[in-house]
């Protein structure tokens, strides 16, 4: 696997007199900007970002990737670029000194699974659906453990008699939130994938209203690896969201998970 490489990223405001005065519009896009950073952060992609003032101030973002073709792509993807609130700029670099412990593989594909399903409930109770042990172990598995903070677990256990480090989700944890619109959380795989187990994936959960007291939950599982181990584990997957996503749909009076 080749090494992961940097890039340096300069985000431009396209209006006049940007950042002032944002529209409510622009305040989404930057609040659903941070949450994305954080995530990328927590997951080794993003290695510093901020603001850079002066008279000409403008966003800094120093992004580790495999190449750039997968910087370009989480560029592409993030949401104040989508929205038109930022454009951005992207520079091949080398982090000479860098600090820090990896968590997630140094080097990803692009590939992510997209799963969905759409539920007659508001979001608020979706939310607590997925943020709560009790709604968990609605759906999902039979224990669980949540504590909503950046850091805090997020377990979702199915072996709750099993030996330590059979369990289900142990050591997984929210990496970043924004109540009843957004979730992401480290994800691990089972034992018989032990690399993928070790190393982790993201999972990262939209709420969308969907109109008439409904909620469209969008959940996507991307930061898969290069190997055998990890196509494996990403086929694991493939079948895995559409069950549970399915489970959350027949439990909560909607219609089936659908694949994108």
């Amino acid at each position: 696997m080749s090494q992961p490489q940097q890039f340096f990223i300069r985000l431009q405001g396209t209006r006049p007199g940007w950042p002032e005065a944002m529209s409510e519009g622009e305040q989404r896009a930057m609040s659903e900007h941070f949450v994305t950073l954080r995530t990328l952060t927590w997951a080794g992609k993003c290695l510093l970002a901020g603001p850079v003032f002066g008279r000409e101030g403008f966003g800094l973002v120093v992004l580790q990737a495999a190449d750039e073709a997968e910087a370009r792509a989480i560029m592409d993807a993030e949401p104040s670029v989508v929205a038109g609130v930022h454009t951005y700029t992207l520079q091949p670099m080398a982090a000479s000194l860098l600090a820090g412990r990896q968590q997630f593989p140094a080097a990803t594909t692009p590939r992510a699974i997209v799963r969905e399903a759409t539920v007659p409930i508001p979001p608020a109770e979706a939310w607590r659906a997925w943020t709560t042990a009790e709604g968990l172990r609605s759906f999902f598995a039979e224990s669980a453990r949540v504590e909503l903070r950046p850091g805090g677990p997020f377990e979702i256990l199915f072996r709750d008699d099993g030996p330590e480090g059979e369990r289900g989700g142990e050591g997984c944890t929210v990496l970043a939130f924004e109540p009843e619109r957004l979730l992401a959380v480290s994800w691990n795989a089972p034992p018989e994938y032990p690399r993928v187990r070790a190393q982790r994936t993201q999972v990262i959960l939209h709420f969308e209203e969907a109109g008439a007291g409904a909620t469209r939950v969008r959940l996507v599982n991307h930061g898969y690896g290069e190997g055998e181990e990890w196509d494996q584990a990403f086929a694991y997957f493939e079948r895995a969201w559409s069950y549970v996503m399915d489970n959350f749909a027949r439990t909560f009076g909607g219609a089936e998970g659908a694949a994108r």
